[in-house]
């Protein structure tokens, strides 16, 4: 549902920008009732308020969860007390943190400017540029949970593999695309920058979860056996 969503969001962008462009501007010209038009307004606030604010406390930014409160909390920069944490766990917080920074940033600029991939490699512009728009919305949402990652690194194992297999699998199409002529080698910028500098710092970091979660399995295992 939500990429159904996107996709009319980022479908919708373009023409309103096309819209702020024209002689005419943008002027709003309803005859709906001037009450329905104000609760509109204020719910759409609303859910973008609470929108922002769902980020913020999934980003562990202090306050953001008022009014409900939790027990616990797990900073962006402080190694909780209770063990166990995975291996490297600062390194790991860095990486996915700069991961997701970059993603979302990513996201938007390729929501304003959906062509600039065929505009940089050379290529004719895309006929329908909402594709690659909602493309951008999708790694924008892979940020937010890379930053979910970095607040909590030892319960982050399947959101980094899952983006680790898209960055593998990612430049396995580009290349097929470079063999048979179809893109030209200047398009390899998005796999570069989007893929291949983050292999390494993920692996590591699936590496060290990947001890964890042993190490979890053989405390449970551990632990049963004593009713054995």
């Amino acid at each position: 549902m939500a990429i159904v969503y996107g996709a009319m969001l980022t479908s919708l962008v373009p023409v309103l920008g096309q819209w702020l462009h024209e002689p005419t501007g943008m002027v709003a010209r309803s005859h709906a009732p001037l009450g329905l038009r104000v609760g509109l307004t204020l719910a759409a606030g609303s859910i973008l308020i609470s929108g922002i604010r769902d980020l913020l406390a999934a980003c562990a930014v202090a306050h953001s969860d008022w009014p409900w409160t939790h027990a616990a909390r797990t900073s962006l920069c402080q190694r909780p007390a209770t063990a166990p944490w995975v291996p490297n766990w600062q390194a790991h917080q860095r990486t996915f943190r700069a991961a997701g920074i970059y993603n979302i940033a990513w996201g938007l600029f390729s929501i304003a400017y959906p062509q600039w991939l065929f505009d940089f490699a050379g290529m004719p512009r895309a006929n329908h540029a909402q594709i690659f728009a909602t493309l951008g919305l999708v790694i924008g949402f892979y940020g937010v949970s890379y930053l979910d990652v970095a607040r909590n690194p030892q319960n982050g194992w399947l959101i980094a593999a899952v983006g680790f297999a898209g960055k593998v699998l990612g430049p396995i199409g580009l290349a097929c695309l470079l063999v048979t002529g179809q893109w030209p080698l200047r398009s390899m910028i998005i796999c570069l920058t989007n893929d291949v500098i983050w292999w390494i710092p993920f692996a590591r970091y699936l590496r060290d979860s990947a001890r964890l979660r042993r190490g979890r399995v053989a405390a449970v295992g551990s632990h049963l056996g004593r009713f054995a």
